[in-house]
């Protein structure tokens, strides 16, 4: 026998649930401190001549380094660690490749870094470090980690076991509303953990192509929010106050006109199926990039199964 759900089941200790969805705002802010290079020492853009090694790089002793090579050219860059690169690096001789459209990403100390390509190539270099450049203005680097995990994932950084302690239907309400309904493990935000506020990033959204119970007549059904977390945060409260004396169907509907609210105001880009280019440019206050389509059940949230740091891509898996 198939057991009813109740209506309107009680919470239990309502302030303490209010006070712990508040204190995911602290737990945001504090992970800031785990950030390991947290400012951008340089970015620019190099063009190499043919067949002659370039030294790219030359950086000083004293700090640590991410560097990071994203390859804008149509054929590969070969690169070379040390300081005698323009005698030793060849097109023929070097196992760190970096095929056109790819990038690489090397954690060093102070160090020199050499490139070189069959033909004229550009590539774009970013230089993450531990401490600020003292020779020009500080820059905070772009840091993205992804969020609100799906599938093997569900519950990681939202805490299901809490809420399930409070007595109350928020449990199966986050599971049906945040876990993946194609059963895919990733994640359906990409938290911006840290960013220079006011600077222009650009991104790539690349679409898995099974994506394919897209609505009809939808030319452009994939769609970039940019989520302010303080509305993220209200929406969520508000969520759970409604939770008070209403049904297990309400209570899912008004999540969903919370997910909607969270994201009015936040649109970005319309992309097409196979995904594309955008950029953003985000303000002071912390924020969530959210990708969303349209299928025949209405808008759907994407999974991300993969972000490249190296060329600042997104991989979206399904929904």
């Amino acid at each position: 026998m198939t057991q009813q759900k109740k209506d309107g089941v009680p919470i239990l200790g309502w302030e303490d649930l209010l006070q712990a969805i508040r204190l995911l705002k602290n737990d945001e802010a504090d992970s800031k401190k785990e950030i390991r290079y947290e400012y951008t020492w340089a970015n620019f853009r190099r063009t190499l001549n043919p067949i002659e090694p370039t030294k790219i790089i030359d950086l000083p002793d004293g700090d640590d380094y991410q560097v990071i090579v994203n390859n804008k050219s149509k054929n590969s860059v070969y690169l070379y660690l040390g300081p005698d690169g323009d005698e030793n690096l060849k097109v023929d001789n070097s196992a760190w490749e970096v095929k056109p459209g790819y990038g690489m990403t090397i954690e060093q100390s102070g160090c020199t870094l050499w490139a070189v390509a069959q033909t004229f190539s550009d590539i774009i270099l970013t230089i993450h470090s531990t401490k600020p450049n003292s020779k020009s203005e500080v820059v905070i680097a772009l840091n993205v980690d992804l969020k609100i995990g799906t599938g093997n994932l569900l519950g990681k950084d939202i805490p299901l076991f809490l809420f399930a302690e409070f007595g109350s239907d928020w449990e199966g309400i986050l599971r049906s509303v945040v876990d993946s309904d194609q059963g895919i493990t990733g994640n359906k935000a990409a938290n911006l953990r840290s960013f220079q506020p006011a600077q222009t990033y650009e991104f790539t959204l690349v679409a898995n192509p099974t994506f394919t119970d897209f609505r009809t007549g939808v030319t452009k059904p994939i769609q970039v929010f940019l989520i302010d977390f303080n509305i993220a945060l209200s929406a969520m409260i508000a969520a759970v106050a409604g939770m008070r004396g209403n049904s297990y169907s309400a209570l899912e509907k008004i999540t969903q006109n919370m997910v909607g609210y969270a994201k009015s105001g936040g649109w970005i880009a319309n992309l097409p199926p196979a995904g594309g280019a955008f950029s953003i440019t985000p303000g002071n206050s912390q924020s969530y990039l959210v990708f969303c389509l349209l299928t025949g059940n209405g808008s759907e949230t994407c999974v991300i199964t993969d972000y490249d740091r190296s060329t600042n891509t997104f991989t979206l898996g399904g929904y």
